[in-house]
């Protein structure tokens, strides 16, 4: 089963089984490792703590046991939004600062190459 969690009040999250039909949770990271603003990704499993050191060490945001009871889950996807939220409002104000230093250095740059040219 895989679901794509996004609605207008919480996104940021992928959740599927560890297996399900076309794939495993390995091959969802790896293609969510190439885009830009990739959701986080649960993982539904059932417990074997050596799969779930495997899937955090692989950047599995988190993993779910079943039964799942809708709070764990509500709670897992609302820390997920945040966390998804804060990194695209982090990476927004570095390509922001980015912009700001590149345009002070170039007015630095062009007051200076007009000094330069009285002396």
């Amino acid at each position: 089963m895989l679901l794509r969690y996004q609605t207008t009040e919480l996104q940021g999250a992928l959740i599927a089984e560890d297996h399900f039909t076309g794939g495993t949770w390995r091959e969802i990271l790896a293609v969510l490792d190439g885009c830009e603003d990739a959701p986080y990704l649960v993982v539904l499993s059932d417990f074997c703590a050596d799969k779930w050191v495997q899937m955090y060490e692989a950047g599995v945001f988190d993993v779910l046991t079943h039964p799942l009871s809708a709070e764990r889950l509500l709670q897992c996807l609302t820390v997920a939004q945040g966390r998804w939220r804060h990194r695209k409002e982090k990476a927004r104000l570095q390509e922001q600062s980015h912009i700001v230093l590149d345009e002070y250095i170039d007015e630095d740059l062009k007051r200076l190459a007009d000094s330069s040219r009285f002396v």
